[in-house]
């Protein structure tokens, strides 16, 4: 009866820390949203969204390492790697990811000196090579932790399976010490993925009651998406901001957006606005971009885009774009209704005497792709075939 409860109590201690991270990376949250035009601030909100983490994990191992029982240890060790996994997908940041590589690079050499002598056998020599596999697994997804196309289209890696992969990596690498046993491995695997996943759940719900809260705001009505009150406040700050260094003004509209309205009524041109919109928010959430999406009017849209290059916000709205054209909306008839969308973009520039300059630019780029051809991309004038 003692050992289950010393089990609960650890179990309590690790889920409190684990929540209570999270809960005050979400209390940073809207601090860093709101100082992206301030270089000095968002670099000061971001050094303590990474000191957050780090504090929590040292306090794991100051914790649970002083105690007596192997099981409070490897505990250490599995929040550790619930915490790199939510952390360096959310951060965003390459020396976060390049210090989990280090650190997983520290613990294989130091499982491996401590052991390495002791593989005299075929069974040890195996364990050895299972666990420079898991090091090596580690290193490889942390390098294409980011590259949606090679994590998710190439390798078909779903958001459960790269949970198992990564702790499965992470425990590989301690089966070279021979006092972890193929149980405990098992049960540490399992223990880290449920954490990772308890996490997972946490950020959902939490980001969705803030995102509630945010649009009740000032959202627009029908898709629930930031209004056009909101666009012109969050445009006149990215104008306003003196690194205008790849900041980007999108603007697209639903192609026969008033045919769909004028064929099939206007409940079926509210449901291709409705759809339009969500999808563009689960195609930025996929690709980890900020939410800087409006409803500018009918049937037009505008995204904001700060530090993304021509390259990536050409990629990101073709990602868009594709998305939207696998779309159906269904008629009274059953007739599949296709969706696609005209696109403008333009980067902010030293020429551009005021917002309403740029906006003009991007809404004129916008036209040329629409009278051009429909479902076509317009970047600066030129039309993009991506």
């Amino acid at each position: 009866m003692t050992d289950i409860f010393d089990v609960l109590i650890t179990q309590c201690n690790a889920l409190f820390i684990i929540l209570a991270t999270v809960a005050i990376d979400f209390i940073l949250r809207p601090w860093f949203a709101t100082s992206k035009y301030s270089r000095f601030l968002m670099k000061t909100v971001m050094a303590f969204r990474i000191l957050n983490p780090c504090l929590a994990m040292l306090i794991v191992t100051v914790t649970f390492l002083q105690r007596d029982t192997i099981f409070d240890k490897l505990t250490s060790i599995s929040v550790g790697v619930a915490m790199f996994f939510y952390f360096s997908s959310l951060l965003r940041k390459k020396w976060f990811i390049n210090l989990n590589n280090l650190l997983v690079m520290l613990i294989f050499l130091s499982c491996v000196y401590g052991n390495i002598p002791t593989a005299s056998n075929g069974h040890e020599q195996f364990l050895l090579l299972i666990s420079i596999l898991g090091t090596y697994t580690l290193l490889i997804i942390n390098y294409f932790r980011f590259d949606y196309e090679i994590m998710v289209v190439k390798w078909q890696l779903t958001s459960f399976k790269f949970i198992i992969i990564y702790s499965m990596g992470w425990w590989s690498i301690f089966l070279v010490d021979t006092n972890l046993t193929l149980k405990m491995y098992i049960g540490q695997v399992l223990l880290s993925i449920v954490y990772i996943i308890v996490i997972i759940f946490m950020d959902k719900g939490i980001n969705k009651q803030l995102q509630i809260k945010l649009r009740e705001i000032a959202q627009d009505f029908l898709t629930g998406i930031g209004d056009r009150t909101i666009f012109e406040r969050e445009l006149t700050k990215l104008f306003n901001n003196n690194d205008k260094t790849n900041n980007h003004l999108v603007l697209f509209d639903i192609d026969r957006f008033k045919q769909i309205n004028d064929e099939y009524g206007h409940s079926m041109g509210d449901s291709a606005l409705r759809i339009v919109s969500q999808t563009v928010i689960d195609e930025l959430d996929v690709l980890q971009l900020d939410e800087n999406f409006f409803r500018v009017g009918g049937e037009e849209f505008a995204l904001l885009f700060s530090g993304l290059n021509k390259q990536k916000v050409i990629h990101t709205v073709s990602k868009i774009r594709d998305s939207i054209n696998q779309l159906d909306l269904i008629n009274t008839n059953d007739k599949p209704i296709k969706i696609t969308l005209s696109i403008g973009i333009a980067k902010c520039s030293q020429t551009d005497q005021d917002k309403q300059t740029l906006y003009k630019r991007v809404d004129s780029y916008l036209y040329i792709a629409k009278n051009t051809d429909k479902n076509l991309i317009n970047y600066e004038g030129e039309n993009i075939n991506e």
